[in-house]
């Protein structure tokens, strides 16, 4: 659920809204501002599950908080550059038909697949899923097993020479998790044409 809370409070920084507003940076122009009620409203979960969530990602440096200390003032939350981080696309927050257990093992899945058709790189996918995550196979398979049955995982077996099966895993197009860098713009020779 901590990647999940993690992603939602990702959703609201700020950062890039000022920047494409041209308005100097300062103090406040990075991170975000959400109530601890957005925060929930957004990963679906219950306010006590979102602090929790938060005070363990605090804890390990995922998150930066600045507390006020007045009600009604909410935190401000800061985001330290990480390593290894992929784009999370919005649309699995409206996703109705996941709950939010499907959209936190959907998050952690995603690390496991690779390259523009988002292939997995293990073939033994939930074992290997289960080790790396920490978590038991049964709560893995139940989770990976739904998400397979509603569309946003392919996982298929094709016969191939005869005796050979070829196994398939990847993530749907369900969801778009690939996000190509927009081509930068030669202003130079740029040319305008009027009609």
């Amino acid at each position: 659920m901590d990647a999940l809370v993690y992603a939602a409070l990702k959703s609201f920084n700020s950062q890039f809204a000022y920047e494409k507003m041209f308005r100097p940076k300062d103090i406040y122009s990075e991170g975000c501002f959400p109530a601890i009620a957005t925060i929930a409203k957004q990963a679906g979960l219950s306010k006590g599950t979102v602090v929790t969530s938060l005070k363990r990602l605090e804890a390990a440096n995922f998150i930066t908080v600045t507390r006020f200390g007045k009600k009604r003032i909410a935190n401000h939350y800061w985001f330290p550059d990480l390593d290894n981080c992929f784009t999370i696309p919005f649309k699995l927050f409206m996703a109705e038909d996941l709950t939010a257990s499907e959209k936190a093992m959907l998050i952690c899945i995603r690390q496991f697949y690779i390259g523009v058709e988002l292939a997995c790189m293990f073939t033994e996918v939930i074992s290997q899923i289960a080790r790396h995550l920490g978590l038991s196979y049964k709560t893995v398979y139940t989770q990976y097993i739904s998400l397979v049955e509603k569309g946003y995982v392919i996982d298929k077996v094709e016969l191939y020479k005869k005796d050979y099966q070829k196994r398939t895993i990847q993530l749907s197009d369900k969801l778009n998790w690939i996000f190509l860098a927009e081509p930068e713009i030669d202003y130079s020779t740029f040319v305008l044409e009027l009609k």
